[in-house]
């Protein structure tokens, strides 16, 4: 096993990261806790690089001051180091493009299916709408009708009950001696 390799291995997918940049303490406690050949300098290494231990190193820098370390750099070991720093940060940055672009592709599915929910959901509650609508229409009408038919029935029994109204009246105002000449 190769001193990439073995780096890698020690590495996993550090998960822990957040974004673009890469959480040095992380890091440390994963890769860095023991001198390995493939990372001699420990938790140093980012200073020699002029980063800060404590804080969160952006990949593209990283990959930027590795590249050109290792431009300058003349010892075997510590090539192999900073290959597989390199190897690790391309790992790193492939894996996040592979993360992104599937967050976009769930993302998208998510706005499809919304979509769709919203199209399912607004034809039946259109339908629902309108039928209420409908309804309350109905009712006015019915309504309408029994107040107009209570209202009819109403003018017709006056009308009925006043012309006998005015005839009983006048046939109880009849004084008895019209009564008696009829005879």
């Amino acid at each position: 096993m190769g001193a990439g390799e073995r780096c890698h291995s020690r590495g996993g997918d550090f998960a822990d990261r957040k974004g673009w940049y890469w959480d040095s303490e992380v890091w440390a406690s994963k890769c860095l806790k023991t001198h390995s050949p493939c990372l001699p300098d420990g938790p140093f290494c980012f200073q020699s690089l002029d980063f800060s231990v404590d804080e969160k190193v952006n990949l593209l820098e990283l990959t930027w001051a590795l590249e050109n370390e290792l431009t300058m750099v003349s010892g075997a070991t510590q090539q192999a180091t900073l290959a597989c720093y390199r190897q690790e940060l391309s790992f790193c940055q492939e894996q996040m493009a592979r993360e992104r672009d599937k967050a976009r592709q769930d993302l998208e599915k998510a706005e499809q299916r919304n979509l769709e929910f919203v199209k399912k959901t607004d034809e039946p509650h259109s339908a629902l709408e309108q039928l209420t609508e409908e309804v309350r229409f109905r009712q006015l009408i019915s309504a309408y009708k029994k107040k107009t038919s209570e209202t009819s029935a109403n003018s017709n029994t006056e009308t009925a009950l006043g012309p006998l109204d005015v005839a009983s009246s006048t046939l109880y105002r009849v004084p008895n001696d019209s009564f008696n000449r009829m005879k």
